[in-house]
């Protein structure tokens, strides 16, 4: 079953919509929930579907229209909760979101995480354990794998961020698990004219090398 969940529209003066990018899925008791890009405004977007093939009932919220932001989109559900990771263009942040409710409709509570190089925050991978969101993430300044444990549930403060990998082009493509506290990652690596895959396990849950990331 395949369905068209958000692009029949047109923005304006014929325009037609441009949606669905970087889109990232969690199905909970058979309901979707989707994270996606909408590359004709420039916006984050977000649905939760009104039944488990999203041909009805739909809920599409608007979650971030500041500039150009919404690519790179990692979600997760925690307990009817949504929480987003993504990419902020306009400024090259890493940005997050808690949702305020089920279809990120309203109270939304929206972060930059202040990272401390100028460009960082595409190739996001998100997880939340215990109402703490773990991301992995791309830092383009320096070609490196960074990762970011948040200090509270909406990673307004106290954020622990950490340099995992510098070795050359590191940290594209990542993806992120954390199992009893220790996160896990894989990621892409470019060295010269060779493209391979790297893995890291974590020396703690900060991933701040001490004790040593494997």
């Amino acid at each position: 079953t395949i369905t068209t969940v958000d692009g029949a529209m047109v923005k304006d003066s014929g325009i037609e919509a441009n949606v669905g990018q970087y889109a990232s899925l969690q199905v909970i008791s058979g309901t979707p929930y989707i994270a996606y890009y909408d590359a004709t405004s420039l916006d984050l977007k977000f649905v939760k579907c009104g039944n488990d093939t999203c041909s009805s009932g739909n809920t599409i919220s608007l979650i971030d229209s500041t500039g150009d932001g919404g690519q790179y989109a990692s979600l997760q559900v925690v307990s009817g909760t949504p929480y987003i990771s993504y990419y902020d263009l306009t400024n090259t942040n890493l940005k997050f979101v808690k949702c305020g409710n089920d279809s990120c409709s309203s109270g939304n509570t929206i972060n930059t995480i202040s990272d401390p190089d100028a460009a960082v925050g595409t190739y996001t991978s998100l997880q939340v354990i215990s109402s703490v969101p773990y991301i992995s993430y791309y830092g383009t300044t320096n070609t490196d794998l960074k990762f970011v444990k948040c200090g509270n549930d909406t990673c307004s403060a106290s954020n622990t961020i950490s340099q995992v990998d510098n070795t050359e082009d590191d940290g594209k493509y990542t993806s992120l698990q954390v199992v009893s506290a220790i996160p896990y990652i894989s990621y892409g690596a470019v060295a010269g004219a060779t493209s391979y895959s790297k893995f890291v396990k974590c020396g703690d849950d900060t991933c701040d090398n001490s004790p040593a990331n494997t």
